[in-house]
């Protein structure tokens, strides 16, 4: 039997979440953006008379920022198609999405032929129109200082015209609070709730006044998804990974609230208000996560959420073998978001190259601490700044769950080793030895040990008598995340 196939794309997501630095308009755009699927036929009147084939659900599957329909003819498709992206202008202003519409003939033994015919008309559809989503600029008129648009919207709650993009975000940031509340009221349960303002994250005045945006990402999702057969399979897996990414955050989010009731761990952040969080997520979907955090918990948070994800079952008990690679960006939290989040993007790039590097296996994580401004692509930055007369000053990205040279337990072991044993003055004198060349790594580590400090070795490859090997350096990684790594984890036990 032959039906047809509509297969859409939600693109350009991130651009749209985090084109303003106000944190309600990235929630309320993340939820748009979550919830865009559901106006299909519930919630949005101008569509309700297109035939779509349901049946209790789509006779399809939703998710990842995909969605996969099926019509009886390409007449309606291509009817509710129109339809429903001219809604679109209306409910989510901004929002871009591709299309494609292809015949699709059912049975396993076809399936793979007609997932795959579609995508391959999805991506040449995206190569060849570019889609007009909001009003263009007015020659007359000012620009919204969220994203740039014109102000052509009154806005009560700014008490100015704003974008009509603006404005629906904002208008929908109501809706995301209560579906996040809901959806992570086990773990918080009366006493926590999560913050809507960047500020108050737990992040202090000052040197320390630092936010991290952490991206995670599933790894080799595509190719999982490439080898199954048939819709079923492919629905199951869709749900599957989505509640494993859910229930991996409610995993972080009990151990947060667990330190939270620790008065010394709790005293460690600057909360400002009785049971307010230091974390907040932003987008959730799919097989990955976007959170900001306080700037010192970035990388702690990241590695409690993969260890989680690595560790996730489906409903039979087995496990998913799912793993995940990681980027944190620590910036000034005034600091552009869009920028943060870029960059947090490429980091998380960098680890999965990493990753293919050493074999495509595990979950790797990278960080970059940005102490003010910063510009360009990260291997400008790391090139430009991050280089010095012995090498590189970067030995990161890392590995969790892991006993070899690049194993994040093994960096942290050893991080926890200075921390204790060597004093704060001889830590700063170390980060600048390291920019020095080889008769200034020479002669400290000659006076360290006649002082009877030992810098930590990784295996027994000599790092700590010659400070760098084939011009790779462990020790600035390690000075970094004594400063943004909660305290009380450096001074626990193993």
């Amino acid at each position: 039997m032959t039906k047809t196939a509509l297969l859409i794309d939600i693109t350009s997501i991130q651009k749209y979440v985090f084109l303003s630095n106000k944190l309600k308009e990235n929630l309320g755009a993340s939820f748009l953006i979550s919830d865009l699927y559901n106006s299909m036929v519930s919630k949005n009147d101008a569509v309700k008379d297109i035939p779509l084939k349901i049946n209790g659900e789509y006779d399809g599957y939703m998710g990842g920022g995909n969605a996969l329909l099926f019509f009886n003819s390409k007449v309606d498709a291509e009817e509710f198609v129109i339809e429903w992206t001219k809604s679109l202008l209306v409910l989510a202003p901004g929002v871009t999405v591709a299309t494609a519409i292809n015949e699709w003939n059912e049975g396993e033994d076809k399936f793979t032929n007609s997932r795959d015919a579609l995508f391959d008309k999805l991506r040449e559809n995206k190569s060849r129109f570019i889609s007009q989503t909001i009003i263009p600029r007015h020659g007359i008129s000012a620009e919204c200082k969220s994203d740039g648009y014109s102000m052509d919207v009154w806005s009560n709650s700014e008490g100015d015209y704003i974008s009509a993009s603006t404005n629906a975000k904002i208008c929908a940031f109501p809706a995301s609070k209560k579906k996040t509340d809901e959806d992570f009221n086990e773990p918080l349960g009366t006493n926590f709730y999560f913050t809507d303002l960047l500020e108050d994250l737990g992040q202090s005045k000052g040197s320390e006044n630092h936010i991290a945006i952490v991206h995670i990402d599933g790894n080799s999702m595509g190719d999982r998804f490439k080898k199954l057969n048939s819709l079923e399979a492919t629905k199951q897996l869709s749900k599957d990974v989505e509640k494993a990414v859910k229930e991996s955050f409610k995993i972080l989010l009990k151990a947060i609230v667990f330190e939270l009731q620790d008065e010394k761990k709790k005293g460690y952040l600057s909360i400002k208000k009785e049971g307010e969080l230091p974390i907040r997520p932003i987008i959730m979907g799919g097989d990955d996560i976007t959170f900001a955090c306080d700037g010192r918990m970035g990388i702690y948070y990241a590695k409690i959420f993969m260890e989680a994800f690595q560790n996730q079952e489906d409903n039979n008990g087995n496990n998913l073998k799912l793993s995940s690679c990681a980027g944190i960006a620590v910036i000034k939290t005034k600091y552009p978001f869009y920028k943060g989040y870029q960059l947090a993007e490429e980091l998380c790039a960098n680890a999965k190259s990493k990753r293919r590097e050493m074999g495509n296996n595990g979950s790797w994580l990278d960080f970059h601490i940005a102490y003010g401004g910063f510009s360009g692509s990260l291997k400008e930055i790391r090139d430009i700044h991050y280089n010095a007369a012995l090498g590189s000053l970067i030995y990161r990205p890392y590995k969790i769950l892991d006993s070899s040279e690049n194993s994040f337990e093994t960096f942290i072991s050893n991080a926890k080793e200075l921390s204790k044993k060597w004093p704060n003055n001889k830590l700063k004198e170390l980060r600048e030895v390291l920019t020095l060349g080889n008769d200034a790594a020479k002669i400290f580590v000659s006076e360290m040990e006649a002082r009877g400090l030992e810098l930590p070795d990784i295996d027994t490859k000599g790092y700590n008598k010659i400070l760098f090997k084939n011009r790779l350096t462990l020790y600035f990684d390690m000075l970094e995340l004594l400063e943004y790594y909660p305290k009380y984890e450096l001074e626990d036990a193993n």
